[in-house]
């Protein structure tokens, strides 16, 4: 090899090495004890490494003497021989072949410290960064996908020490190759797209065995960690390597296929604890040395759990944060200023984090943070100016986000009952109407539609849900195979309360333009109440010829913007919100919703009788769309009547009947 390098370029070089290739059978494999077959293979071994030191040459700075004719002439003959090439990889990375003592024959030509499935792997990335007509052949060849495959997925070891073939000592090219050729694979949009096409045919499981391998080179990290008590070699080489493998998982991720397939081996848990582990070995050095890498893989972690994944975030984000994951962004907070891309990459962290907060698997989890938010918020009040700026304001955004769903999830505190009859007449949900019970009550057929009590179950039933029924059951039952994917009463029950609470609030404030967060944190726990002057708001001429419906239009009540929009009659379904639904039995249910609040033109009209102005004042609809995936989220519907206290003379809206559908985001 030294000896080639020295030589000038020349094809008729190229030539003689793609000629040592084309012996007239690959050997087989069963055959190579037979030493004559096996010096042709070794030396077709030698002929392959030497054409793709060739391949490089052609690729460095210093070949400009390569005029693009011979260049040109190189990518021709390489893709003219390229099944060749791919026979003997498959060959030299074959089960039979990694097993043999022959392959000891082969060991002066291999580079010291690299195995023989990372030599192939680093034979391939060369090809690929050739040139992109290789990538082209390449993509479109299964045999090239399932070598890809075999590298990534073999195991060396026995029993239960089987391990992926993994190299994380440093970030040089002793490297591990197969890692950097995967993700080369998958960076591209063509690349990705064959590769998931390839594993969806395989055989049944064989998407899982892809996702539990991927995670198990996390664990190869952790152990390169352990034996090597955290050297700056070590963890520089550790978090390279850790970052690449996280790059993947975040690509492969964006497939449904490929996301039930991690989430079946937890893979936010394993995220989480995989990049927790870096945080002490880190502290232990210098951790503005390492904060960038860090900060970039839990960046991607985040991505790959909230952006690409297509579903069920809710449910992941709330396994990484049990494991970690806000531990980790109030570290990278602390020394976000050393991190170059730490500012940009924390508020996009913070806005999908807020994005979630709804879902009371992810408040629960952020309960232990919210005790110590004062001390981060000194923290997040020494950033200062442009980007890191933004940062400091985001935190403090979050902050605010959080003690908004902590107040309304306190004040909830699962004492709000459900109720799917459009016409229940409770007061409020302590249920002050005949045959309440103290808890709502599922129906026995679905359990997905609740009921305050018997009477309002037997209207509802002979109304509407005994069309609804048995496609309600088939719908749980579906849902509820899927972790994170069934949407209980109990967290409709707390949307309401947060749907409840943030209308009442918008009341409250709606006359007072100063009523901000700072008065807010004075009243504490107290639930949100408002006066004559909020109802008499409601009452306006321009509004009184409006709908009863309202939409809540931002993450906090507690901004600048205005928090709900009132929508005129007919305008709902121009609007952008999505009208059709997933769960087409619903489709009536939601018709009525919308034509009793008004919101579809001409349906409904309110009359001037006594009744009808009670109505138009005590009875209002409000909805709120609450994020599940990338085009998936759950709209709920609130039918809320007005509570007035005559002797303070203060009231609130309380929730009387809702109903959930799911709909395009």
């Amino acid at each position: 090899m030294a000896a080639l390098e020295q030589k000038p370029y020349a094809l008729k070089t190229l030539d003689d090495l793609l000629e040592k290739l084309k012996i007239d059978d690959i050997p087989n494999r069963r055959h190579f004890k037979d030493s004559d077959w096996a010096d042709k293979a070794v030396a077709a071994y030698s002929a392959l490494g030497g054409v793709i030191l060739l391949v490089q040459r052609c690729m460095k700075p210093v070949s400009a003497a390569i005029s693009p004719s011979t260049r040109q002439a190189t990518i021709d003959r390489v893709l003219s021989s390229f099944d060749l090439i791919e026979g003997w990889a498959c060959y030299w990375t074959s089960p039979e072949i990694l097993t043999s003592p022959r392959l000891e024959q082969i060991a002066g030509i291999t580079p010291p410290g690299i195995t023989q499935p990372q030599a192939i792997a680093r034979f391939l990335l060369v090809l690929l960064s050739f040139d992109p007509s290789i990538s082209k052949h390449f993509f479109s060849s299964t045999t090239s996908i399932d070598l890809v495959l075999r590298l990534w997925t073999q195991t060396e070891g026995k029993g239960d020490n089987k391990q992926p073939y993994v190299n994380v000592e440093s970030e040089t090219e002793r490297a591990c190759m197969i890692v950097r050729l995967m993700l080369h694979c998958v960076q591209e949009d063509d690349g990705l797209a064959a590769f998931i096409d390839r594993i969806g045919s395989r055989e049944a499981g064989f998407p899982r065995h892809v996702a539990q391998l991927t995670l198990q080179r996390l664990d190869a990290a952790h152990r390169a960690l352990e034996r090597r008590r955290g050297t700056d070699e070590i963890v520089g080489g550790t978090l390279a390597y850790s970052r690449d493998v996280v790059h993947i998982i975040d690509r492969l991720v964006t497939d449904p296929l490929m996301q039930r397939a991690f989430e079946h081996h937890d893979y936010a848990r394993k995220l989480s604890e995989a990049f927790q582990g870096f945080l002490k070995p880190i502290e232990a050095l210098d951790p503005t040395k390492y904060v960038d890498d860090l900060g970039t893989c839990v960046s991607v972690m985040v991505q790959a759990i909230l952006f690409s994944a297509q579903s069920n975030r809710p449910h992941n984000l709330a396994l990484a944060l049990a494991h970690g994951l806000m531990d980790m962004l109030v570290w990278l907070l602390k020394v976000s200023q050393a991190w170059e891309d730490g500012p940009h990459n924390l508020v996009f962290c913070l806005s999908g984090l807020a994005s979630y907060l709804p879902w009371t698997a992810v408040l629960l989890q952020l309960r232990p943070y919210y005790r110590v938010r004062l001390e981060v918020e000194k923290e997040a009040g020494r950033i200062s100016g442009g980007i890191a700026g933004d940062l400091g304001r985001e935190w403090r955004r979050f902050n605010v986000a959080l003690w908004e769903h902590f107040q309304a999830y306190s004040l909830w505190d699962g004492k709000v009952r459900l109720c799917d009859n459009l016409e229940c007449q409770r007061a409020t949900h302590g249920g002050d109407a005949p045959a309440s019970l103290p808890t709502s009550k599922e129906c026995a057929g679905c359990s997905s539609f609740v009921y305050c009590g018997e009477l309002c179950q037997k209207k509802d039933w002979d109304a509407r849900h005994s069309k609804e029924c048995a496609s309600a059951r088939i719908d749980s039952i579906i849902h509820r195979a899927t972790p994170g994917a069934w949407y209980s009463p109990r967290q409709r029950a707390y949307h309401v309360a947060l749907i409840e609470h943030r209308f009442n609030s918008f009341l409250e404030r709606c006359t007072d333009p100063y009523y901000f967060i700072a008065r807010a944190y004075e009243k504490g726990t107290t639930a949100p109440t408002f006066g004559a002057a909020a109802l008499a708001f409601l009452e306006q001429k321009e509004i009184r010829k409006r709908s009863r419906f309202f939409h809540l239009t931002a993450s906090s009540v507690y901004g600048l913007e205005v928090p709900f929009m009132e929508i005129k009659q007919g305008q709902y379904p121009l609007r952008p919100l999505p009208c059709a639904t997933q769960l087409g039995y619903l489709q009536p249910r939601m018709d009525e919703y919308l034509k009793e609040s008004g919101a579809l033109k001409g349906e409904f009209e309110i009359g001037n009788n006594a009744q009808d102005i009670v109505d138009r004042r005590t009875v209002k609809y409000v909805e709120c769309s609450f994020k599940l995936g990338e085009s998936t989220e759950v709209h709920v519907m609130v039918k809320m009547r007005l509570d007035w206290d005559m002797k303070r003379g203060v009231g609130k809206f309380l929730g009387v009947a809702s109903m959930a559908r799911f709909g395009g985001a």
